[in-house]
């Protein structure tokens, strides 16, 4: 795969809708990679290793919770010899294959815009995005725009996304646009810029603001980003109100008030940013993709507490995923993991 100006043709249905970009001025800083090649990134042999091993723990929780179920239901003649130690092994084999299983899917090794794709094409996902629009019409506005009128802020914006729900996912992921980011009135460190309904683009000069250059795997990781722009906005009050209540806004504060007295002006970020729902939606979706994560896949206070320690280390990219976490408190963590698996991501 090579981000060159241009276009990568996909071959593949996709989906799309409106949102802001990732363009802001929000610090874009790296971290040390774990040593891995470019041109292994997307390596079969890793993919399939990765894949098997997180079947394998799959599958063995799933038979020890059938046998759970038998003890606990007497639903079994041969189990009822069972003794209180053999209980308790199984119970803390339970965890300890629960614990590791959050390890094992951590740094999914594949394509991440691919992943994104079947997540979307999922009919999970899709009735996720049906049930939520419709549940966030009646906060916006009835009847036709007229001409001075924002489109976005009625509810037949919503509606439309709802009947071009497959077209849209077909045309976002069908191709991605490559150009340098003055080709876009943009600087390297913006990483890409996408739109609802548009496929997104990657900028080929994509740098962090240290000066290094995007990694192949890194790009791959913004693209997945700016083609989530393009299937979905949140223009609804209620789905702004919702997803925004995921931010602690003293601890936004706090970091706000600390970036107006630091003299380094590359860590500072827009408030506006970090609080915007598009914004907040494509982050969760970036942690879903380091997991691997099916449609079907719950996120756990476990996966959000091993991302805070190992994502950042594991992709070298932070496209404000450290500000991100840093105000998703003990305050707001509950009402995260219920908007990450709510939600049509």
């Amino acid at each position: 795969m090579k981000f060159e100006s241009g276009n990568i043709n996909r071959h593949v249905p996709a989906s799309s809708e409106n949102i802001h970009i990732g363009n802001s001025d929000e610090d874009i800083s790296t971290a040390q990679t774990s040593g891995t090649e470019e041109s292994n990134y997307f390596d079969e042999g890793k993919i399939c290793e990765y894949t098997n091993t997180k079947e394998r723990v799959r599958q063995e929780i799933t038979e020890i919770d059938a046998t759970i179920s038998k003890i606990f239901g007497n639903s079994d003649a041969d189990l009822e010899n069972i003794t209180h130690d053999s209980i308790t092994q199984i119970l803390q084999r339970r965890e300890s294959l629960t614990e590791q299983s959050v390890g094992i899917a951590a740094n999914y090794p594949g394509d991440w815009t691919q992943l994104l794709q079947s997540r979307m094409l999922d009919e999970k996902t899709k009735r996720k995005f049906i049930e939520q629009r419709k549940l966030a019409m009646p906060a916006m506005r009835e009847g036709t725009p007229r001409v001075l009128d924002k489109p976005n802020s009625f509810a037949s914006h919503y509606e439309d996304q709802i009947a071009n729900y497959e077209d849209t996912v077909n045309k976002v992921f069908s191709v991605t646009n490559i150009a340098s980011a003055a080709e876009h009135g943009k600087r390297p460190h913006h990483l890409g810029m996408g739109n609802i309904n548009e496929p997104g683009t990657v900028f080929s000069d994509a740098e962090l603001k240290t000066g290094a250059k995007l990694s192949i795997r890194q790009k791959n990781i913004i693209e997945a980003h700016e083609k989530g722009h393009g299937l979905r906005d949140f223009t609804s009050p209620q789905d702004i109100a919702e997803i925004r209540s995921v931010i602690d806004q003293e601890a936004l504060r706090d970091l706000q008030q600390a970036q107006e007295s630091s003299q380094n002006t590359d860590a500072r970020f827009p408030i506006n940013y970090v609080q915007a729902p598009e914004e907040i939606i494509e982050r969760m979706a970036q942690l879903k993709s380091y997991f691997g994560m099916s449609a079907d896949e719950e996120f756990t206070a476990r996966h959000l507490e091993y991302a805070r320690e190992h994502y950042i280390k594991d992709t070298g990219l932070n496209n404000g995923i450290s500000t991100f976490f840093n105000c998703v408190t003990d305050k707001t963590k509950g009402t995260f993991l219920t908007i990450m698996n709510k939600y049509p991501i």
